[in-house]
C-alpha cells in the first residue's frame, strides 16, 4: 500500500486513450509505481476503444477504471465540433472524477490529465498533492497553446487573414499553413476552449511532453528560459518522449509481412493517413496514379474515401472500386493495398520500409522517427499542418506537399516526385533526409537510456535550499528556488526551518509558496536553544545558534528523502549546516548571499579585521580598508560590528570563516552593478587568500508581481497621478520610527509639496520602546495632516504590494530603509531612492547606492541615531522627484541605466544568466 500511486485521466476517444495507456505503462515499468488509468468513455464508445480498454486491463501493467461520461447535449450546440464536445464533457466530469478518486482504496498522490482535461486540475479535495498535464504532442504545440491567450489579446481579426507570420517564442513563425484547426475561426466555441486550456495548463505543477531534448532543444530551452514564455508558463516542462506504442505479437503468416519479407531493404513506401484520414474520391485516384507512376514498391492502407469533400460514401464494401481501373492488376507484385486495420508499429519496424507517406499525427510521426523512417508529409487536420512544418523545416526528416492536401487535390506527378525523393537512393536531398532520420532514431534511443536525456522524472537534478527562520530569510530562498527551478529545469526542495513561535504571516507565506511554486517545500520545526544563548541575545545570535543546533534534524530530513539532492544551498545564518552535506554524501554545498557583493566582501574579510584591528570599530579614526569596496567608516558598519564583545559579533566572524569552506557563493547582484567588487573576488590577492571559492553573481532575483485587485484603493489613487510624480515611502516590515521622527517625516512630506504614498508603521514611543496602541497609528501624525494633504498624499496603514507599487508609472522615487530586497525591487523598476537606513547592513547599502552606484541621495545623519528634520527630508524628496533639480536628473538617469542593465543581466546570454549556468554546470545540475 506504500507504493507511490499516480492517476492518469484519459479523455474519451481512442486517440486520447492510447497515449494515456502508453504513458501509464512507461510510468509503471520505469518508475515501479502503481498507476490507475481513469478512462472516460462515451455512450457511443467504439468497439475498438472497448477492446483496447479490456486488453490493457488484461495486461495488468496499470489498473483501468472506466467512468461513463455524462450527457452534455444541453451544454453544446448540435453542430459543435468534436474538440468542443470533449472539452465540455471533461469539464462536466468533475464530480464523477472526484467520486471515482474518493472511492479508491489506495489514494493517488499525483494526477495527470491530458490537454482536453485541464479543467480537472481545479479538483482540490481528493488528497492529490501534485497535478500535471501530459501533452502527447510536441514542444511547439505546447508553446503555441500556452502562448495562445497572449495572441488572443494582441492579434486583431482572424489568424487566417494575417499577412505576417505570428512569432511564438521558441518556434518558427506561425503562418496560415501552420495554424491549428481550432484557430481557424475565433468565433467558434472550440477556439475559446483552446484559449481556456492555454490558461489552465500553467496552473498545473508541470507539463510532461512527448518529445526529447535532442529533437526539440531550442523550443524546450525557450520554455525554460524565454522571458515572454516564462511570464505565462512558470511551471517546469519535462520532455519524456519518445513514448510510442510497443510492438504487439503478430502471427507471422499475416499477408502483409509475407509480402514485406519479399521486398528489398528500404525499398517500400508505407502509405497510411491515420484512422481518421479519409480523402476525396478524386484525391484517392490521384494518389493511386502517383504511386503507380513513381515505380516504387508501396504498402497502402486504404480508407473508405469520401464521395465529395465532406460527404461520406455509403459503400463500405467497395473501397477498391475508388481506385483507377486496372490499378491492382498493373501494380501486382509492386504494391499491396490493405483495407483492414494494419499493425503500424510493426510495419514501420520492418527492414523493407524506406519511407512513410503520413498525415503527420504526432503518434505516427514518433512511430516513424523511432524507426529511422523518413516521411512524406501529407497533413489533413488538427495540428498536423504545424507538425509538417516542424518535420520539414526544423528537424529535417521529411518533405511535404506544395499545398495543403486538405484544401487542394495533390496531383499524381507531385506524389510520384515526393515518393521517389524519399525512397530512391540516388536523390541527393533524399539521402540527406534519410541520414537525418537515422540520426533522430539514434537520439530517440539515447533519450531513454539511463544516461541523458529523458528519464528525467526521477533522474532530474535535485537541489536542496535551507531557509533560516523568519520571513526575511524565507522569501529570498523561495525566490532563489523559483529561479533555479524555472531556468535550470531542476527539482528544488526548500527546507523551511520554523521557530515554535512562527508568525501567522510566516506560516501563511510557506503555505502560499507551496501552492504557487514548482519547488517542493518542507517545514522543519526548530529545536529549543534557550540553554545555548543569553536571555537578552539578539535575534541574529538566536538564528545562527538555532541553525547550528539543527544539524541532526536537517541530516534526518535529507536522509528521509526518496530523491536525494546532490547540492545543498544555505544562507548566511545556516553556514553551520554545511557539514551535513558531507555527512549525507552530497556532491556540493553553496552559500546564497541575498545581499550584495560589498556585504559578502566585508563578511569574508571580517576574520582578518578581527585579528588586526584593536579596540571597537566604532572608535576607529581611519575608515577600514576592505578589498573591492570603498573604505568602511563609522556610517557603513554593520550592526553586528558595533560591539565586539557581543555574541552576535563572534557569530558573524565565525560565519566569515565558514563561507570560504563552501564550494562557492551565489550573490544577488550582477556584473554591471558591482563590477569592481566582483573583480576583486576574482583577482585581488588579499581576498583570494581567504576566499578561494568562486563567486557567482546571479541577480537581480526579486519578488515577482502578484495579482493585485485593481479596485485596491492604492492603485485607484495612483492611476490619477502624473507620471513619475509620486514618492513612495516605506521602511520595511520591521522599520519603525520614533513618535518624534514620524511627526517630522509627516511635516517634511507636506513641506516638499510632492505627491506621496506612505506605508505607515506603528511608531515607537521612544527610541527602542514600542507603542502599545496598535489601533492608533494615524494619531501619530500632526493634527490636520490628512486633511491638508488630501488629494496630494495617501497614507496606508496595512500591508501594501510593494513590487506592484514600484512598477506603477506614477512612482518617481522611493524613500526606503535600504534593505537589499527593497533596493533591488526599486532598481529593477528604474526608481531612484532616498536612503533612510535603520539597522543591519542598511547603512552600508546606503553608501553603496549613493557613492558607488549613484542612484540615491541620503540623509546627513543616520536616522537610527538622530531625528532627521523636516527641511532636510523635504529637500531630499524634491531632489529625487522634481524635474528641475540637476543632481536629481543625473540620479534619475543613472537609475534608468541600472534598470536596463538589470534586464540585460537576465536576458539569454546576459552576465547573470551565464553565471547561473556556469555554476549549474560546475555542480552537475545541467550538462
Amino acid at each position: 500500500m506504500d507504493q507511490p500511486h499516480a492517476l492518469v485521466v484519459a479523455s474519451p476517444g481512442l486517440g486520447h486513450l492510447i497515449p494515456a495507456l502508453e504513458l501509464g505503462n512507461r510510468l509503471s515499468s520505469v518508475l515501479n509505481i502503481h498507476v490507475t488509468i481513469l478512462a472516460i468513455t462515451s455512450g457511443s464508445s467504439s468497439l475498438t476503444e472497448t477492446e483496447m480498454i479490456h486488453a490493457a486491463a488484461a495486461r495488468g501493467t496499470c489498473e483501468i477504471m472506466e467512468v461513463p461520461s455524462v450527457d452534455i447535449d444541453h451544454l453544446v450546440e448540435p453542430d459543435a465540433t468534436v474538440v468542443t464536445k470533449i472539452v465540455t464533457m471533461m469539464r462536466a466530469m468533475k464530480s464523477a472524477v472526484r467520486d471515482a478518486v474518493k472511492s479508491m482504496k489506495q489514494k493517488p498522490t499525483v494526477m495527470i490529465v491530458d490537454f482536453f482535461g485541464t479543467s480537472l486540475l481545479s479538483i482540490t479535495d481528493v488528497g492529490v498533492t501534485a497535478k500535471y498535464v501530459y501533452i502527447p504532442s510536441h514542444a511547439w504545440f505546447l508553446a503555441l497553446i500556452v502562448y495562445l491567450p497572449v495572441l488572443d489579446k494582441v492579434v486583431e481579426g482572424e489568424y487566417v487573414d494575417i499577412k505576417e507570420p505570428m512569432k511564438i517564442p521558441g518556434c518558427k513563425p506561425v503562418g496560415p499553413k501552420e495554424l491549428l484547426d481550432t484557430m481557424l475561426d475565433r468565433s467558434d466555441q472550440q477556439y475559446r476552449e483552446c484559449v481556456q486550456s492555454g490558461l489552465e495548463i500553467p496552473m498545473s505543477d508541470g507539463v510532461l511532453v512527448n518529445t526529447w531534448e535532442e529533437l526539440q532543444g531550442k523550443t524546450l530551452a525557450a520554455l525554460r528560459e524565454d522571458m515572454d514564455l516564462n511570464r505565462v508558463m512558470k511551471v517546469p516542462v519535462y520532455p519524456i518522449g519518445p513514448i510510442v506504442r510497443t510492438n504487439v505479437l503478430i502471427e507471422k503468416p499475416n499477408c502483409i509481412f509475407e509480402w514485406l519479407d519479399k521486398q528489398r531493404e528500404n525499398s517500400v513506401v508505407y502509405v497510411c493517413l491515420g484512422s481518421g484520414g479519409t480523402l476525396s474520391l478524386e484525391q484517392t485516384m490521384e494518389l493511386a496514379w502517383g504511386l503507380e507512376l513513381s515505380g516504387q514498391s508501396f504498402l497502402w492502407v486504404l480508407r473508405r474515401p469520401v464521395s465529395y469533400l465532406g460527404g461520406n460514401s455509403k459503400d463500405d464494401d467497395q473501397v477498391s472500386a475508388c481506385l483507377p481501373e486496372g490499378f491492382l492488376d498493373r501494380t501486382r507484385g509492386v504494391g499491396l493495398v490493405v483495407t483492414e486495420w494494419a499493425p503500424q508499429v510493426e510495419i514501420l519496424s520492418h527492414g523493407s520500409i524506406g519511407g512513410f507517406l503520413s498525415h503527420c499525427g504526432w503518434s505516427s510521426v514518433l512511430e516513424s522517427l523511432t524507426k529511422g523512417v523518413p516521411i512524406v508529409a501529407w497533413p489533413l487536420y488538427a495540428e498536423q499542418w504545424m507538425n509538417a512544418t516542424l518535420l520539414t523545416e526544423e528537424i529535417g526528416v521529411a518533405i511535404r506537399t506544395s499545398d495543403l492536401p486538405s484544401k487542394k487535390v495533390i496531383g499524381r506527378e507531385e506524389v510520384a516526385y515526393l515518393v521517389k525523393k524519399i525512397v530512391v537512393e540516388e536523390d541527393k536531398e533524399g539521402r540527406k533526409i534519410k541520414a537525418k532520420a537515422e540520426e533522430v532514431r539514434v537520439s530517440s534511443e539515447r533519450a531513454w537510456t539511463h544516461e541523458p536525456s529523458n528519464n528525467k522524472i526521477m533522474d532530474q537534478p535535485h537541489a536542496l535550499l535551507v531557509a533560516s527562520p523568519g520571513l526575511g530569510h524565507l522569501i529570498p530562498i523561495l525566490e532563489l528556488g523559483n529561479r533555479l527551478s524555472s531556468v535550470l529545469n531542476i527539482h528544488v526542495t526548500i527546507l523551511a526551518v520554523t521557530s515554535g513561535s512562527s508568525s501567522p504571516t510566516e506560516t501563511e507565506a510557506i503555505r502560499a509558496a507551496a501552492a504557487r511554486t514548482a519547488c517542493e517545500i518542507r517545514e522543519l520545526p526548530s529545536v529549543d536553544i534557550d540553554n545555548l544563548v543569553e536571555p537578552d541575545a539578539t535575534v541574529a545570535t538566536k538564528i545562527v545558534v538555532k541553525m547550528r543546533a539543527m544539524k541532526s534534524r536537517v541530516r534526518d530530513a535529507v536522509e528521509s528523502m526518496k530523491r536525494k539532492p546532490t547540492v545543498m544551498i544555505v544562507d548566511f545564518f545556516g553556514t553551520g549546516l554545511m557539514s551535513v552535506a558531507d555527512d549525507v554524501g552530497l556532491t556540493a554545498k553553496y552559500v546564497y548571499d541575498p545581499s550584495h557583493a560589498w556585504f559578502l566582501a566585508v563578511m569574508v574579510y571580517l576574520p582578518v579585521l578581527d585579528t588586526v584591528v584593536e579596540g571597537e570599530y566604532v572608535d576607529i579614526k581611519e575608515p577600514l580598508k576592505i578589498p573591492g569596496c570603498k573604505p568602511v567608516g563609522r556610517k557603513e558598519l554593520m550592526e553586528t560590528m558595533l560591539d565586539r564583545s557581543d555574541q552576535q559579533y563572534k557569530e558573524c566572524v565565525r560565519v566569515g570563516l565558514e563561507v570560504p569552506m563552501s564550494d562557492g557563493v551565489l550573490v544577488n547582484t550582477w556584473e554591471e552593478l558591482q563590477g569592481n567588487t566582483l573583480a576583486a573576488f576574482r583577482e585581488d590577492g588579499e581576498l583570494n587568500r581567504i576566499m578561494k571559492v568562486p563567486v557567482y553573481p546571479i541577480g537581480p532575483i526579486v519578488r515577482t508581481s502578484e495579482h493585485v485587485e485593481k479596485l485596491n484603493s492604492i492603485f485607484e489613487w495612483l492611476d490619477k497621478q502624473g507620471e513619475r510624480s509620486v514618492v513612495y515611502v516605506c521602511l520595511g516590515s520591521g522599520g519603525t520610527l520614533t513618535f518624534e521622527q514620524t511627526v517630522e517625516l509627516a511635516w517634511d512630506l507636506e513641506l516638499s509639496g510632492q505627491r506621496f504614498v506612505w506605508v505607515l508603521r506603528r511608531p515607537a514611543s521612544y527610541l527602542g520602546v514600542s507603542s502599545s496602541d496598535d489601533d492608533q497609528v494615524i494619531t501619530s501624525l500632526p493634527e490636520g495632516f490628512l486633511d491638508r494633504t488630501c488629494g496630494v498624499g495617501l497614507v496606508v496603514t496595512q500591508w501594501a504590494p510593494q513590487v506592484e507599487i514600484l512598477s506603477h508609472r506614477s512612482i518617481g522615487g522611493f524613500l526606503s530603509h535600504c534593505g537589499w530586497s527593497s533596493v533591488l525591487e526599486s532598481l529593477t523598476k528604474g526608481v531612484p531612492i532616498v536612503a533612510w537606513p535603520l539597522y543591519a547592513e542598511q547603512w552600508m547599502n546606503a553608501t553603496l547606492l549613493t557613492e558607488e552606484i549613484g542612484v540615491a541621495v541620503r540623509t546627513s545623519e543616520l536616522p537610527s541615531e538622530k531625528v532627521i528634520g523636516r527641511e532636510e527630508v523635504a529637500s531630499l524628496v524634491r531632489k529625487i522627484v522634481a524635474e528641475e533639480d540637476e543632481e536629481g536628473q543625473k540620479i534619475r538617469t543613472k537609475a534608468e541605466e541600472v534598470r536596463v542593465s538589470s534586464e540585460r543581466a537576465w536576458s539569454q546570454g546576459g552576465s547573470s544568466y551565464n553565471s547561473l549556468f556556469e555554476w549549474a554546470k560546475r555542480c552537475y545540475l545541467v550538462s
